[in-house]
């Protein structure tokens, strides 16, 4: 049975950027969404006047029985009576952004939820009948956007801050048609898509149309595969991961061999507990692929409505993630040479963009693991990537705007979610050598968080570095001059490429080239730059 959905489509009339069409099985009325338009619910941001494209749930609803009666309370959708006092919390730095909350003498107070001038009005008539929509609030993500309703149009159906609006007596009609367990699909009318397949408001946000041999694969696919291994000892809790990406198979190789070892007694389990997870992403390992319908090491979360493969993927994941106290994640890369590296965290901070407190224990955890090196800073320095892709294209364009979500990966998700983590990049896709460099690595973190008998060798030669610059492709016919590996110290003032004009490309300290790419399309990175750091 499909699920009972509204339809949101939007951008027929490009006069008009906020006007379109709501629709419910056979009755539709003219709606109006954010002043800005659409745009890709991976970029939504608080404050941009835009509503995401995407499938969300609808879980419930309000109405003020003073104003229009109490009618609401006996349609088959959930409404409830509006609360007295009530605000919705639009500040991002409050503990309860996107959250309703009671103002009043015996609930919270404005000092409370630190609201000052961020709180939702409440006080209009446009609200005396409303439909919260299930945008950001599973797990709410920082300036990720807030308060997006169903909610009463004004009469020149003016664009929003983001929700979706229809005239009194339409938004009353929807309201007694829909059932429980609807959801919204808010998107670009077909029309506009058709005539723009290129432009920004293509579907940027949906997985590409699915060929039928994906659709036979993903048929086949009915769950993840995970063998985990309790000590009647209490202990931390280690999640150890491969084939995020599916053409990266050391990492699952080498977690089958350590599984063989567990089920043979070779290795034992002291305390704790230990996860395996072969293969995160089984239809891009089906694929022999990077991704299936998405890079799932991007942008990683719980997806309340799936819309791909990977959105699947991701919720399991993401559960299992938030079950750990500490990820080990094993990828490789594609160069065919370059040695093997791991990528930890930040320092303990407070910041936006990836706050955390664990950096002894990361840090620590990291140097344990028999590496030569390791590299910190990728989400600043991606996101600061973003940021001049942003800049380049069209500073006024907020379908481009720069999401800090994009660079989140399992690494970062874990932060988050209040454990610590790192990745290994155990050498390129088709060294057998890589496989023998996981296998070390996850004895190495299993003795080093004291789940199994053994001692770490100590690592004086570890290296380690800051990412802090990109080597930015401003023209596809930029390169570099030669295929670099990460990894190789290069000095000061090094020539690395030329632009197209003939400009020298150096590097402006001495530092070393990450996942160095000797031609690129236009405004995408050849290379990330670390430099030295003194961090153990």
């Amino acid at each position: 049975m499909k699920q009972p959905t509204i339809v949101v489509r939007v951008g027929g009339d490009p006069e008009q950027p906020s006007i379109g069409t709501l629709s419910f099985e056979d009755w539709s009325a003219k709606c109006s969404v954010g002043k800005n338009g659409l745009i890709s619910a991976s970029q939504k941001r608080e404050g941009d006047l835009c509503t995401p494209i995407d499938i969300f749930p609808l879980r419930y609803g309000f109405y003020d029985a003073q104003k229009i009666g109490n009618e609401p309370a006996g349609f088959d959708f959930p409404f409830v009576k509006k609360p007295k006092n009530y605000s919705w919390v639009e500040n991002p730095n409050s503990p309860y952004y996107n959250q309703m909350v009671f103002l009043d003498n015996n609930g919270l107070g404005d000092e409370d939820i630190k609201l000052k001038n961020h709180s939702h009005k409440t006080n209009e008539n446009l609200f005396d009948l409303f439909i919260p929509i299930g945008w950001n609030d599973s797990i709410t993500t920082k300036f990720k956007g807030s308060a997006i309703y169903i909610h009463q149009a004004r009469e020149n159906y003016s664009g929003t801050a983001g929700c979706i609006v229809l005239k009194r007596e339409d938004l009353k009609t929807l309201a007694s048609k829909i059932p429980p367990a609807t959801v919204i699909d808010i998107d670009y009318a077909d029309t506009l898509l058709d005539n723009n397949s290129d432009s920004k408001n293509s579907k940027i946000t949906r997985a590409p149309i699915d060929k039928s041999s994906i659709n036979n694969v993903i048929e086949q696919i009915n769950y993840l595969k995970s063998y985990t291994y309790h000590s009647i000892q209490p202990g931390p809790r280690l999640l150890i991961s491969g084939c995020v990406h599916g053409n990266e198979p050391c990492g699952m190789k080498a977690i089958n061999r350590i599984i063989g070892e567990f089920e043979k007694d070779k290795l034992l389990l002291k305390k704790g507990s230990v996860t395996f997870l072969p293969v995160v992403n089984p239809l891009a390992q089906i694929l022999n692929k990077r991704e299936g319908q998405r890079n799932l090491n991007r942008n990683l979360y719980p997806v309340p409505i799936p819309s791909s493969f990977e959105d699947k993927v991701a919720n399991v994941f993401c559960s299992l993630i938030e079950n750990h106290d500490v990820l080990l994640d094993l990828h490789s890369f594609k160069s065919t040479k370059g040695e093997p590296f791991v990528f930890f965290g930040p320092q303990n901070n407070d910041d936006v963009i990836e706050p955390f407190s664990h950096q002894e224990k990361e840090r620590n955890f990291a140097k344990d693991l028999g590496l030569p090196f390791g590299i910190c800073g990728w989400l600043p320095t991606y996101h600061s990537l973003e940021q001049k892709k942003y800049k380049i294209s069209n500073k006024n364009d907020l379908n481009q705007f720069p999401d800090l979500n994009f660079g989140v990966g399992s690494t970062e998700y874990m932060r988050f979610k209040g454990g610590y983590a790192v990745t290994v990049e155990c050498g390129s896709h088709d060294d057998p050598k890589s496989i023998d460099v996981a296998y070390n690595t996850i004895i190495n973190a299993l003795t080093s968080l004291d789940l199994i008998d053994g001692s770490i060798p100590k690592n004086k030669q570890f290296k380690s570095y800051k990412m802090v610059d990109i080597v930015f492709a401003k023209d596809s016919e930029d390169f570099l001059n030669k295929d670099f590996n990460t990894g190789t110290i290069l000095e000061k003032g090094t020539e690395i490429g030329r632009r197209k004009n003939g400009e020298k490309i150096t590097i402006p300290e001495k530092g070393i080239l990450v996942f160095p790419d000797k031609k690129v399309p236009k405004h995408h990175p050849l290379a990330f730059i670390a430099y030295p750091c003194s961090l153990f």
